[in-house]
């Protein structure tokens, strides 16, 4: 039976599709591009496949353990490590180049609530995404057992993304569409620098915790004083 499901390379610029690198059984859930381009991951099922983008040839398959999914995955900023989230809320991690697992979670953060994001604060050091919380981890040299450093709760929903800028000082959050909020935070901490609404598609108004805001000039009309 013929694999129905594809990974396809589109050239920007053109706007046309420049290649099919992969062909799968099973659902893609994630892809991700290395911090330097080089190395495309992808994952379907249970297993990561990492590519080199000069031709587009296999270079690593990962396995997780088991046959759960993983729905997630981050490199680390220097690429050297790839994360992989699963469906039933274990973290894995590989080095890229050996394709050796270095660390995973313990086996009671493991239930059945999927990882729902990923990405990294430093080469050590990384957070994700379950239910309505967001967990801080870190990977520790003489240990296969990822540690957990402390979770909050960023939103009364379920969280649905989560992101770190790229100069790694700040985690944005989104909820689900009860909460309407993307909220941003201090990177290491529970601390909240400010909310951002999208109140239509060009739209905007930003708060602070102490009371400041902005926001567009079609935002500032929908104003109530």
């Amino acid at each position: 039976e013929d694999p129905v499901f594809r990974i396809k390379i589109w050239d920007v610029a053109s706007r046309k599709m420049s290649r099919v690198i992969a062909n799968y059984a099973d659902v893609i859930y994630s892809i991700v591009f290395s911090p330097d381009g080089t190395t495309l991951a992808s994952s379907a099922g249970s297993k990561v496949r990492l590519w080199d983008t000069a031709d587009y040839h296999e270079t690593q398959n990962l396995n997780a353990d088991g046959s759960e999914s993983i729905l997630r995955l981050a490199f680390s900023p220097d690429g050297e490590i790839i994360a992989g989230g699963g469906e039933f809320g274990s973290i894995t991690l590989w080095n890229t180049a050996s394709g050796e697992r270095i660390a995973s979670t313990d086996e009671k953060e493991i239930t059945s609530d999927e990882i729902l994001a990923l990405d990294f604060v430093d080469n050590q050091t990384f957070i994700s995404a379950k239910r309505d919380e967001i967990t801080y981890w870190r990977v520790e040299a003489d240990s296969d057992t990822l540690v957990k450093q402390f979770s909050f709760r960023p939103h009364s929903e379920f969280v649905e993304a989560a992101s770190i800028s790229p100069n790694r000082n700040i985690l944005a959050t989104k909820a689900r569409a009860n909460d309407p909020f993307v909220k941003f935070w201090k990177i290491g901490s529970e601390t909240e620098y400010g909310r951002l609404l999208s109140t239509d598609k060009s739209d905007w108004l930003v708060t602070t915790p102490d009371g400041y805001f902005d926001g567009t000039p079609g935002a500032w009309k929908q104003l109530m004083w």
